[in-house]
C-alpha cells in the first residue's frame, strides 16, 4: 500500500504571506485612488452649484419683480469663503435672503465679490450702482484638499457664468 504525500501540493507560509501583502497593497492604491476621485466629484459639484446661483438670480432678475408684495431694486449673489449668497433689496431697502449654498469647507474663492442683477432685463453690474465699467468679473475657486482649481466669469453684458480654466 502506497501512502500519498498530503503537504505537497499545500501553500507554505511564507507564500500566504506574500499574497496576504499583495492585496494589502493593492487595496491601499485603490482605497487613494477612491478618495481622490470623491474628491474630485465633490469638487466639479459645488462649482456646479455655483454657476447655478449666478443663473438663478439672473432668473429671478427677469422673472421677480416683488419680494412680499414690494417692488425689487435689484438681486446680488455674494461670494465669499463661507458660502455663496442670493439677496434680494427692494425699493423700500429691505434686504431678503433668498437662497445660499455652503461650502463646508471643501472650497474657498480667491477672493471676495458680488455681482447684481437688476429687474427687468438682470442686467449684471458688479457694484451696486453699476458705476464700474469691467466687461468681466472673474473668481477662481480653490479646493482645500486637493490642487484642482477653476476660474469662472461674470459677462457684464449677459450675466452668464463660465467656466473660463482650471485643473481638475
Amino acid at each position: 500500500m502506497k501512502f500519498k504525500n498530503l503537504h505537497a501540493a499545500a501553500f507554505t507560509l511564507v507564500e500566504l504571506l506574500i499574497v496576504i501583502t499583495l492585496l494589502a497593497i493593492m487595496s491601499a492604491g485603490i482605497l487613494v485612488n477612491f478618495n481622490a476621485g470623491q474628491d474630485k466629484a465633490k469638487f466639479k459639484d459645488h462649482q456646479t452649484n455655483i454657476i447655478n446661483m449666478f443663473q438663478q438670480a439672473r432668473a429671478y432678475a427677469m422673472s421677480n419683480r416683488t419680494i412680499n408684495d414690494v417692488e425689487v431694486e435689484y438681486y446680488y449673489v455674494e461670494i465669499n469663503e463661507l458660502a455663496i449668497y442670493i439677496y434680494g433689496k427692494d425699493v423700500n431697502g429691505l434686504l431678503t435672503e433668498i437662497k445660499d449654498f455652503q461650502f463646508e469647507g471643501t472650497i474657498y474663492p480667491d477672493n471676495e465679490f458680488f455681482v447684481y442683477y437688476f429687474p427687468p432685463n438682470a442686467k449684471a453690474c458688479f457694484n451696486a450702482d453699476c458705476t464700474s465699467g469691467v466687461a468681466t468679473k472673474t473668481f477662481t475657486l480653490h479646493s482645500t484638499n486637493t490642487d484642482y482649481t477653476q476660474t469662472i466669469s461674470i459677462d457684464r453684458l449677459s450675466g452668464f457664468p463660465e467656466l473660463t480654466g482650471g485643473e481638475i
